[in-house]
């Protein structure tokens, strides 16, 4: 048989109808009933599968059912396979299949050409904007133009030489003002820089006076302690002096009393002597007095006075201890004069025999006769004595604890004169610089203890 040539291309087709065509020639040829003689009648083909769009496109418009007879809502019977010796191929829908390739082909052109029309647009606003932009250079261009124009017109040459001088002069006058403005900020910079570096400093010294005025104080917080447990020790050793003076007061007027009573006792003993000497001369008449009655005679003379040098002396102490006592009351008010008579105050003085005692002793140097009289003012006088040696001792006690309390006394005041200089000193030396808290505080404290303890002296 022979072979049917290929028809050629047609002059001026396109790509797309080329593939039209060819689609075509193979549909016709794949249709083609293909029968031939040894072959048995074959049975009815088996529809063509569609794919999924052209079944919804079928269903949709009832062409598959209408053509095979089956209505709308049956599904299809089952494909039975052709026999290898009896296949014969469906016939299809030529029309059915030329509009859904033409469809095909709209949609594709369809896209084609909305990407050509969004493109287009796109282009479209570009060269409208650009066209715009342009047309607002050429007016911006026209109206520099018609400026420049008419300032050519309103100014010439000389004119625009004169005002470019004028804006050189401003220039330079700007530049000036601005060199000055920079200069005067760095003038300032460096001024603000020093006074920095001033304030650190002071900031620093101010640190260093605080340390030091911290530790200053804390100095004086302790002397101020240790001034305060003085002034206590002072005024407990005042008040104990106190007490001293008010016990050897005491026993002065103890003593005076004392004195009293034996300056009775003396008088009645006087008295006694003379009568007893009286009677003896009574007695004896013209006989001479025996020897041994002479010398007891003589011998209690000497014996009173002996006691009557004693009592003086006595009364000699009690008076100077009553000056004493005296003294250390008014020794607040001149403490100098209180020193210097220190060495002053315990000496004791022999006063004079005055003529009454010279009386009674010319009156004793005749004893009486009688033993048992002399013998019983012996140990009257000897009672006496013994008193009075214990009123002397008790005189010298007293005393030494007078002269303790006096040298108590004095070094209570060499402490108060050295509390008072080691304060005038640190006033002294602070008085250039700024003036602690502490210093009038530590003098009106050592003021107020001075004050205290002459009020308590003179008391």
């Amino acid at each position: 048989m022979p072979r049917r040539a290929r028809p050629g291309r047609r002059p001026g087709e396109s790509y797309e109808e080329r593939s039209e065509r060819r689609q075509e020639a193979r549909e016709r040829l794949r249709c083609r009933n293909n029968v031939t003689t040894c072959r048995h009648p074959a049975r009815p083909a088996p529809r063509p599968e569609h794919s999924p769009r052209q079944r919804e496109f079928l269903r949709r418009r009832n062409l598959a059912s209408e053509a095979a007879g089956i209505l709308p809502g049956q599904e299809p019977e089952a494909r039975t396979p052709p026999e290898s010796s009896s296949r014969v191929e469906p016939i299809p829908s030529i029309p059915l299949q030329e509009a859904l390739h033409r469809e095909l082909l709209l949609k594709q052109k369809m896209v084609i050409l909305q990407e050509l029309l969004s493109t287009l647009l796109q282009a479209s606003e570009k060269s409208w904007q650009g066209q715009l932009n342009e047309d607002k250079l050429r007016c911006k261009l026209r109206v520099l133009e018609n400026q420049l124009q008419a300032c050519t017109q309103s100014y010439s040459k000389e004119g625009v030489k004169q005002i470019l001088i004028e804006m050189e002069d401003q220039k330079q006058t700007y530049e000036q003002k601005a060199k000055e403005a920079l200069q005067k900020m760095l003038e300032d910079k460096l001024q603000t820089e020093q006074l920095l570096e001033n304030s650190q400093r002071s900031l620093a010294e101010t640190r260093e006076d605080l340390a030091h005025w911290k530790e200053r104080c804390a100095t004086l917080k302790a002397e101020l302690t240790r001034v305060t447990a003085a002034h206590t020790e002072l005024k407990n050793s005042f008040q104990a002096l106190q007490s001293e003076v008010q016990r050897a007061d005491s026993q002065s007027e103890r003593l005076s009393r004392e004195l009293r009573e034996l300056r009775d006792e003396r008088t009645e003993l006087l008295h006694t002597a003379s009568a007893l000497r009286s009677d003896n001369d009574r007695q004896a008449g013209p006989h001479p007095p025996h020897p041994r009655t002479r010398m007891n005679s003589f011998k209690i003379n000497h014996k009173l006075q002996k006691a009557q040098e004693q009592k003086i002396t006595l009364e000699a102490k009690i008076s100077h201890l009553q000056n004493l006592i005296h003294n250390q009351n008014n020794q607040g008010k001149s403490q100098e004069v209180t020193v210097q008579r220190k060495d002053q105050v315990f000496t004791t003085q022999t006063p004079p025999l005055t003529p009454a005692e010279e009386k009674q002793n010319a009156l004793l140097e005749h004893p009486e006769e009688e033993e048992e009289g002399t013998e019983s003012l012996k140990d009257e006088m000897q009672k006496r004595t013994s008193q009075l040696t214990a009123k002397e001792n008790e005189c010298s006690e007293l005393r030494w604890e007078l002269e303790a309390l006096s040298e108590e006394y004095q070094s209570c005041l060499t402490r108060l004169r050295q509390c008072r200089d080691e304060l005038n000193r640190s006033h002294g030396s602070q008085a250039q610089r700024q003036r602690g808290p502490w210093i009038p505080l530590l003098v009106a404290v050592a003021a107020v203890a001075i004050a205290t303890f002459l009020a308590s002296s003179r008391l």
